[in-house]
């Protein structure tokens, strides 16, 4: 199978130079960067769709992305990590798609679902990866940082709660 040597939280594959600390911090960092993009983005959401993504919604998932990068920075300082980002090629994607279909002046419903869809996609994705980042941070005895991680794969599931009752929701008003 193609898939059978990819890296899982219980499957771990170590970095070239055995050091499985490094991909750690890789995907902190990666998650990092797409944090301050997705945040960056709602705040644009926020001036350019008041139609669709009610403004409570918005805020709250705003403050739950402003915590849960406080504790990505916190996160840098425990693994004696500088604060940065690393590009992450699909969540950049997933960006692009939100924001192209967010800001849309047509209106169509078309576009409010794929909007929803790349909402949720995103929130899937940075929810796996806490989720790998807590495994591998329990693997390393990073035991500072897995209150910081822990909390914040609970915000991020309650987002999704949100995002997914507002996104099944509105889908039967537009139909």
């Amino acid at each position: 199978m193609i898939f059978e040597d990819a890296p899982t939280p219980h499957h771990p594959i170590e970095h070239p130079n055995g050091d499985l600390h490094q991909w750690f911090m890789y995907k902190c960092m990666e998650v990092h960067q797409g944090e301050m993009k997705l945040l960056k983005c709602i705040n644009i959401l926020r001036i350019h769709n008041d139609r669709w993504l009610p403004d409570q919604l918005l805020a709250n998932f705003q403050l739950g992305k402003a915590i849960q990068i406080e504790n990505l920075h916190k996160t840098f300082l425990l693994i004696d990590l500088p604060i940065g980002g690393k590009k992450n090629i699909l969540m950049d994607f997933l960006l692009d798609q939100c924001f192209a279909h967010g800001t849309s002046t047509n209106g169509l419903p078309q576009d409010h679902f794929q909007l929803s869809q790349a909402i949720l996609a995103i929130n899937s994705m940075v929810q796996f990866s806490y989720r790998w980042m807590e495994e591998i941070a329990r693997q390393l005895n990073q035991t500072e940082a897995l209150p910081l991680l822990k909390e914040n794969l609970r915000i991020e599931n309650e987002i999704g709660n949100r995002l997914m009752a507002w996104s099944t929701t509105s889908h039967k008003e537009k139909m």
